[in-house]
């Protein structure tokens, strides 16, 4: 039933709105959705959610879906301009959109229009979670970590908004986890605040933004939303000294898994060192099924990158 609706080409619904997915004729049709039909942005979602699909299928055992469904997530890249570096809006005939701005924002001509839905190619351009080390190839990994950090410099990382929220964390997988580090601390201490007016930038998004800086602030994130087979999240340094999460016993039976930062500071943004019940961590992920067990995370934050620990 998922692979029978997600297939279909969406229809105006009579009682008003739209069911399914706008452009997916074209998007199968082309392998993009082609500047004639709508957001170029569009192609990277359903690419994504190809990429979910594929997953749940492999889950299933459903190998030949698998293989179709995780296969077309790659379609992202019958956007990326090698000459650019960037997303670019396409014609049918392959031919790319002229006058190009990869700091253009939004749609033309309504909200369904051709362009970047809430974002520009600047922004969509880094939405590949499920192909992050493709990406990086693409880019070259200098000029992948050098564009990031001049986004952060001058405000082109947008966190407000769903696209552009794992910019902190995609330093974890271009050899510089420190920068996460530091980024995510940055976000965590100066986007957020407690007050009913200005608590999060953005819309909350029936939770959605809540949800961001609860994860943030624990030093953990799902970059690939939790939609792997085998599901991981991100770690990054937390402002909390310490925080407790009481697992379900409905589902697990791990009881309590807590996270204890040590040497936490308003300048301590870097990791020294992680340990996993005692044992040390080198790589900046966790396994859920390891935090599902119930245990102990324990950070130890500095004011320098330690960037031997990671190697």
């Amino acid at each position: 039933m998922l692979k029978h609706d997600y297939m279909l080409q969406g229809i105006e619904h009579p009682c008003g709105g739209f069911a399914g997915n706008r452009h997916m004729k074209d998007y199968i049709e082309y392998g993009y959705v082609p500047e004639e039909t709508g957001a170029a942005s569009n192609t990277m979602e359903y690419a994504f959610d190809d990429w979910c699909l594929g997953q749940f299928a492999k889950a299933l055992n459903k190998k030949e879906d698998a293989l179709y469904f995780i296969s077309r997530s790659n379609n992202y890249k019958n956007l990326f301009d090698k000459e650019t570096g960037f997303l670019r809006r396409r014609h049918k005939d392959g031919t790319w959109y002229q006058n190009f701005d990869p700091l253009r924002m939004g749609t033309e001509g309504g909200w369904n229009g051709p362009g970047y839905m809430e974002g520009n190619a600047w922004i969509y351009s880094w939405f590949v979670p499920q192909d992050l080390p493709e990406l990086i190839q693409l880019l070259g990994n200098e000029v992948f970590n050098a564009r990031l950090e001049d986004g952060f410099a001058k405000g082109y990382v947008d966190l407000s908004n769903q696209p552009n929220l794992q910019a902190p964390f995609l330093f974890n997988y271009s050899g510089k986890p420190w920068l996460t580090q530091r980024y995510s601390r940055m976000v965590a201490n100066k986007f957020f605040n407690t007050s009913p007016y200005s608590g999060w930038v953005g819309e909350e998004d029936e939770g959605q933004m809540g949800a961001f800086f609860s994860l943030i602030s624990m030093g953990l994130y799902q970059m690939k939303s939790g939609c792997s087979i085998d599901p991981y999240y991100d770690l990054s340094s937390p402002i909390f000294e310490e925080v407790i999460i009481h697992l379900d016993k409905s589902y697990y039976s791990g009881g309590d898994f807590t996270i204890k930062t040590l040497n936490n500071g308003e300048k301590n943004d870097f990791i020294q060192s992680v340990t996993l019940n005692g044992k040390k961590l080198h790589e900046p992920r966790i396994m859920h099924k390891d935090i599902v067990k119930g245990g102990e995370l324990i950070i130890e934050l500095g004011s320098q990158p330690n960037e031997a620990y990671w190697k």
